[in-house]
């Protein structure tokens, strides 16, 4: 068992799928979301980074139904529950056929407005496609979707 569990974490590793979302405490359902404008990546390598927190952005705020706000001091902050707040670290429109593949990093927080606490979080998370299906804006989506679930909401 112990084989099989190093093994599939090496595998989650290798495969970019860790670490995983922490969520801290327990999210309501009814909750009132935000997304707050991501910040493009500055990899100096990256050719990919302009624009590349709107991209985010625009997938988180598809995802939970949200609207995106300039910044977290942004006035109607307060008329929400929540706000994600996000980074993007790393993006790449990849070419698949040369090798080049499609990923995308993204560290973010869901704050809690009431007190300004982090009720979940994920850090240094990068995702990857090496096949030919999914573009990095739909790696992206799949990123925020893999939170709303993880949310429960």
């Amino acid at each position: 068992m112990m084989k099989l569990c190093v093994s599939m974490l090496s595998l989650a590793v290798l495969f970019g799928c860790a670490p995983a979302i922490v969520v801290i405490e327990p999210i309501s359902r009814t909750s009132r979301i935000a997304i707050v404008q991501f910040a493009d990546c500055t990899e100096i390598l990256a050719t990919d980074c302009g624009g590349s927190g709107k991209i985010a952005s625009d997938a988180y705020s598809g995802v939970f139904g949200a609207p995106i706000l300039a910044t977290e001091n942004d006035p109607s902050a307060k008329s929400f529950d929540l706000l994600i707040l996000g980074k993007v670290l790393n993006y790449n429109n990849g070419i698949p056929l040369v090798g080049r593949y499609n990923y995308a990093q993204i560290d973010f927080a869901v704050k809690r407005i009431s007190d300004g606490k982090i009720v979940a979080t994920q850090q240094l998370r990068k995702d990857t496609y090496p096949g030919l299906g999914k573009s990095t804006p739909e790696i992206v989506r799949w990123m925020a979707e893999d939170l709303r679930t993880k949310l429960g909401i």
